[in-house]
């Protein structure tokens, strides 16, 4: 009889989880408000910008590597749902003029509950449709546009974030990102504090940078 027991919970289990819906990630307009839903690559289109990227101009140098994490849960902190999702992890090196500024390489081989506590994550995906405007700009025929949240160790803004957009491209045989940095949401400080916390990141906000896979 408790044969016949586990056997069947296991049966149960099994169900339970094939029942769970598979959603494409892209162009789903409502992605993460089904509780317990996979939010699936289905294209692949995470694929591209794994791997080591760099970017060299003279003693100024950034350095990336991003990774592709499949079936993520996420817990949202404001409604609690819960939901599984494909999407980028990374970390990553600045050095400006000879000088390192940041260095999370070290934290990528992290094995965090949440991937968001990676200091470069996200998945939002732009493809490039010469019939809407105001989506992946830049971008041409077949290449794509991920939109990330950057941050770094110490550094907080409060009210703000920083998104970084990497655009995957090949050019004369050579895969490419193109990276830039922006900062989005409502900065607040408060003027009265004479030590103000935090309030630059080392990673140049509005500069273009063209990162060469390794």
């Amino acid at each position: 009889m408790k044969t016949i027991t586990i056997i069947c919970t296991l049966i149960f289990l099994v169900n339970c989880k094939a029942q769970t819906p598979i959603l494409p990630r892209y162009d789903n307009e409502a992605f993460g408000s089904i509780e317990g839903a996979y939010y699936k690559d289905t294209f692949n289109d995470f694929n591209g910008f794994e791997g080591t990227w760099q970017y060299t101009n003279g003693n100024t140098t950034f350095k990336m590597i991003l990774q592709k994490k499949e079936m993520a849960q996420y817990i949202s902190p404001m409604s609690g749902r819960s939901y599984y999702e494909d999407l980028l992890i990374g970390e990553y090196k600045y050095v400006e003029n000879g000088v390192e500024k940041v260095n999370t390489l070290s934290f990528l081989s992290n094995n965090y509950t949440n991937p968001y506590e990676h200091y470069i994550a996200g998945g939002s995906i732009e493809k490039y449709d010469p019939n809407v405007s105001g989506i992946c700009i830049g971008c041409n025929l077949g290449e794509i546009k991920v939109s990330l949240v950057l941050r770094e160790p110490n550094v907080e803004i409060p009210g703000a974030y920083i998104r970084i957009f990497f655009r995957h491209f090949v050019e004369n045989g050579v895969e490419k990102l193109e990276a830039e940095a922006s900062m989005y949401g409502n900065p607040t400080y408060n003027i009265n504090d004479p030590n103000p916390t935090f309030d630059e990141y080392s990673l140049p906000l509005g500069t273009t940078f063209i990162l060469v896979k390794q």
